[in-house]
């Protein structure tokens, strides 16, 4: 009887062999590249460097790039784990001043990627990359003939100041099992952010002008009255920063004619003239409009917006004090 028994074993003992082979071969699924020279690489290239007004208000978009990877087929026999997103980055550096910004070394800019296949990527819903993360599983098999589209963008998010980047913080893969379909990088690795600024020398400037009689405004106008200490100074500032500058009727004595600043009233004022401001060219200038003071600022020592005033005619005129106020505001870009 025992001898019968035997066969029955030895059949039994070859179909848990054959189904822990099926087994061990299904485990060892992978996913290739159908060239095997495909570079997964897309390799991001950012200026070294980065200029950004000092006073951008949050959420302003200061830089924007896209760029295109190779295009490459794979294809996978087996259901594979699917994991994507920035390998440094993490929740926790999330700004949340726009969809997908995260914070980075520079104080006030953050950045956001996105990425598409065969498509423009918009940095929109699944678009936007995030911190690395599981997404799913593969079918049992599956083949894909793919062109990757990232764009970038770096977003204010405080107030900006002066530092480096460090975009190696920006690196993400796309990882289908063992295999890593999509490296995004970036070039150079340091990128330097400045802020376009100066220092105001003085945020009050003293202007005396010299005494004129009713007769010297026949014309309108006055010659002019002030010297060379008539001017907008600033210092530090950043090389190539361009600054504009404008006269406001907000916190001013008044305007007449829109270029015709009003004088005080009062026991012993004048009264039937105004103060008119005019560039270094002798064009005068509108209140509440802006005007260039410095192209490009050389970054080297003070630099100055000259000006210049007169009276004007705006009635009768009758002799006495003149004071009067003038609010400016200057503009770094």
């Amino acid at each position: 009887m025992q001898k019968g028994i035997k066969p029955v074993v030895r059949l039994f003992i070859t179909l848990m062999l054959a189904i822990i082979s099926v087994c061990f071969q299904q485990a060892r699924a992978e996913c290739s590249f159908t060239n095997p020279d495909a570079n997964p690489t897309i390799m991001f290239t950012m200026p070294a460097q980065i200029v950004i007004e000092s006073d951008a208000a949050v959420g302003t978009v200061v830089y924007s790039g896209e760029t295109v990877g190779e295009s490459h087929g794979l294809s996978c026999d087996g259901s594979e784990r699917v994991y994507d997103g920035y390998l440094v980055l993490t929740d926790a550096d999330y700004s949340g001043v726009l969809p997908g910004v995260y914070k980075t070394t520079v104080p006030g800019i953050g950045f956001r990627a996105a990425r598409a296949e065969n498509k423009t990527a918009t940095f929109t819903g699944d678009n936007l990359i995030t911190p690395r993360h599981y997404i799913g599983r593969l079918g049992s098999w599956a083949s894909f003939d793919s062109t990757y589209h990232v764009g970038v963008e770096l977003v204010v998010i405080d107030t900006v100041q002066s530092g480096t980047l460090d975009t190696s913080l920006f690196n993400a893969d796309y990882q289908m099992g063992n295999l890593i379909a999509a490296k995004l990088r970036f070039g150079p690795t340091v990128v330097d952010v400045l802020t376009n600024t100066c220092n105001l020398v003085s945020k009050d400037i003293a202007v005396l002008m010299d005494s004129v009689t009713s007769g010297s405004l026949s014309q309108g106008y006055s010659s002019v009255l002030t010297d060379d200490s008539f001017k907008i100074e600033v210092a530090d500032c950043t090389t190539g920063t361009h600054i504009d500058y404008k006269f406001t009727s907000a916190g001013s004595t008044g305007v007449t004619d829109g270029n015709i600043l009003n004088i005080a009233s009062g026991e012993g004022a004048a009264s039937g003239v105004g103060i008119q401001i005019l560039d270094k060219d002798n064009h005068v200038l509108s209140f509440d409009q802006e005007y260039t003071g410095i192209e490009s600022a050389t970054g080297r020592g003070t630099e100055e917006i000259p000006l210049k005033a007169r009276y004007a005619k705006t009635g009768t005129v009758k002799g006495g004090q003149v004071d009067a106020v003038a609010t400016f505001e200057v503009y770094y870009r």
